[in-house]
C-alpha cells in the first residue's frame, strides 16, 4: 500500500486517498473504503514499484484477487476504483485489450450510478463530489 501511495497515486488520483487509509488504517470493511478489490488492485500496482523481486513477483497474484473479489453485477464507487487499478495493472504488462475491456467496464458501472454532470453528482459532501467527477474522468481517458 506505500508504494503505491508513493509511486503510483499521482496516476491514480480518483482514489481518496485519506478515506482509503482512514478504512484500511482501522479496518472497517463495513464501511466505504476500503473494499477488498480495491486493496488488491492497490497492492498490485504498488507491489510492481517494488526494488525486491519477492515483491515484485506477488503483483500478479495480486491483481487476481483483486478481480476475484469484485462484485461486477452492484456498481460502487470502489469496485470502479478497484477495475480502474486492474485496468492500469494490465495496461502496465502490455495486455493492453484486457486493460481497455477494465477500463470500458468500470466507464458504464459509473453510468449506472447516475448523472455525472460536476455540478449534478449524487454526493453531498465536496470531497466525494470531487472524487466522483476525478473518477468519471479517469474512465472517460482510460476508456478512449
Amino acid at each position: 500500500v506505500a508504494l503505491f501511495f508513493q509511486w503510483q497515486y499521482p496516476n491514480c488520483m480518483f482514489i481518496d486517498r485519506d478515506e482509503f487509509l482512514l478504512g484500511y488504517l482501522n479496518h472497517s470493511h463495513g464501511g466505504k473504503h476500503p473494499s477488498p478489490g480495491l486493496e488488491y488492485g492497490i497492492c498490485a500496482l504498488g507491489a510492481l514499484m517494488s526494488p525486491e523481486k519477492k515483491t515484485r513477483d506477488l503483483a500478479e497474484g495480486f491483481f487476481s484477487a483483486a478481480i476475484k473479489s469484485l462484485d461486477l453485477l452492484t456498481p460502487r464507487d470502489t469496485s470502479i476504483q478497484a477495475l480502474l487499478c486492474c485496468s492500469f495493472f494490465q495496461a502496465g504488462q502490455a495486455n493492453f485489450s484486457q486493460a481497455w475491456m477494465l477500463s470500458g467496464i468500470a466507464f458504464r458501472m459509473l453510468q449506472d450510478l447516475g448523472d455525472v454532470n460536476k455540478d449534478n453528482l449524487s454526493y453531498s459532501r465536496s470531497t466525494s463530489r470531487n472524487a466522483r467527477w476525478r473518477t468519471f474522468m479517469n474512465c472517460y481517458e482510460s476508456d478512449k
